[in-house]
C-alpha cells in the first residue's frame, strides 16, 4: 500500500510540494490539462515536481477532470475535433512528464474517463483514442524548451502573450507541448498560433492512430500539443538553446505547413525501447502491454 496526496489545484503551493516530496506520491486532479496553467513557468514547476517524485521511487497519477474536453473557444487545431485536441494534449504532456529510463519511480497516464464521475464504464470506448496505443519508444533525455516567443493578445489588457513550447525526444518521436500561455491568454485559435520548424521531417500523430503527410513544420496554438513520429534527432545531455519566434499580431500571416507525399517504402517498427526507426507511411505500430496500456491497467488494479 502507498499514500498519494490529492491537492487538486494547490499542487504547486510550497507547503503542498513539501508534503508531496515527503509522501512520494501525488494525484493531479483538475491540473493535468492544457488550460489549467497560469503560464509556462507553472508548467515547468509541475515538470520539476513530477521529476522529483518519480526519480526518488514515488508514484504520480496524472489525473485531469472527468467529463471535460477543454475551455470555451477551444478549437480542433491539428485534430478532428476540439475534444481530440484536448485528449492529445494530455497524452503528449504525459510523454513530457514520463519518468526517465532507469528511474525508480513511475508516472501513470490517467485518461480521466467520464465514467469516473458517472459510473458508466460502458461509455469509456467513446473516449478512447487509438493514439494511446501507438509506440513512441522510450525517452531520450529530459524535457527542454524547444521554442519560445510572443504570440496572441491577452484579454485583460491587450498585451502580447508570451509562450513556451516544451519538447522531449523519444526513440520513435518528438513530443512538443505548449501549455496555456498565461491566465488571461484565452485565444485558443489561430490568433495566437505559431509555426515550429522541425529538426527533420516527420509525421504528426492523429488521434485515430494514423499519421499525417510528411512535414517539416507544425503549427501550435495556445494550449496545443503534437507528437511528431519518425524524428530521431535527440538533444544532448544539456538542453539545446530554444528558438525564439515572435508573431506580429497586427499583420499575422501563418506559414502553411510544408507537406510532401510520404514514400511508398514501409518500415516495420519493433515495439521495443531500444530501436529508433522511421515510421510507416500509414500507421505506426502499437505499444506492447508493458507500455501505456499496461500502465493504465496497472493503475486500475492499484485503484481496486
Amino acid at each position: 500500500k502507498f499514500i498519494m496526496l490529492n491537492p487538486a489545484t494547490y499542487v504547486l503551493e510550497p507547503m503542498v510540494v513539501d508534503q508531496i516530496k515527503a509522501l512520494q506520491g501525488v494525484s493531479t486532479e483538475f491540473m493535468h490539462r492544457p488550460d489549467s496553467w497560469a503560464g509556462a513557468y507553472q508548467y515547468q514547476q509541475f515538470i520539476d515536481v513530477v521529476k522529483d517524485v518519480s526519480s526518488n521511487g514515488g508514484i504520480v497519477d496524472l489525473l485531469g477532470i472527468s467529463c471535460y474536453t477543454g475551455p470555451s473557444g477551444y478549437t480542433s487545431g491539428n485534430y478532428g475535433s476540439s475534444a481530440a485536441r484536448y485528449r492529445m494534449w494530455r497524452l503528449a504532456s504525459y510523454y513530457i512528464l514520463k519518468e526517465s529510463v532507469g528511474s525508480s519511480g513511475i508516472v501513470y497516464f490517467d485518461a480521466s474517463f467520464c465514467s469516473s464521475s458517472t459510473v458508466r464504464p460502458l461509455e469509456d470506448p467513446n473516449e478512447w483514442l487509438q493514439a494511446y496505443q501507438v509506440n513512441v519508444g522510450q525517452p531520450v533525455g529530459d524535457s527542454y524548451v524547444h521554442q519560445q516567443g510572443a504570440a496572441g493578445l491577452a484579454s485583460s489588457d491587450g498585451r502580447q502573450c508570451t509562450y513556451k513550447i516544451f519538447g522531449r525526444t523519444y526513440t520513435n518521436a518528438l513530443v512538443l507541448v505548449r501549455p496555456k500561455d498565461f491566465w488571461d491568454c484565452t485565444d485558443y485559435g489561430d490568433g495566437g498560433a505559431v509555426v515550429v520548424t522541425l529538426p527533420e521531417p516527420g509525421y504528426v500523430l492523429r488521434e485515430d492512430g494514423s499519421l499525417s503527410a510528411r512535414t517539416t513544420t507544425v503549427t501550435l496554438r495556445n494550449a496545443e500539443a503534437v507528437i511528431v513520429y519518425g524524428i530521431s534527432t535527440a538533444p544532448s545531455n544539456t538542453s539545446p538553446a530554444p528558438t525564439t519566434v515572435t508573431v506580429n499580431t497586427s499583420s499575422q500571416s501563418l506559414t502553411p505547413t510544408t507537406s510532401t507525399t510520404p514514400t511508398t517504402t514501409t518500415t516495420t517498427i519493433t515495439p521495443t525501447s531500444s530501436t529508433s526507426t522511421s515510421p510507416s507511411s500509414t500507421r505506426p505500430s502499437k505499444e506492447t502491454s508493458t507500455g501505456l496500456l499496461g500502465r493504465l491497467r496497472g493503475l486500475m488494479q492499484r485503484v481496486k
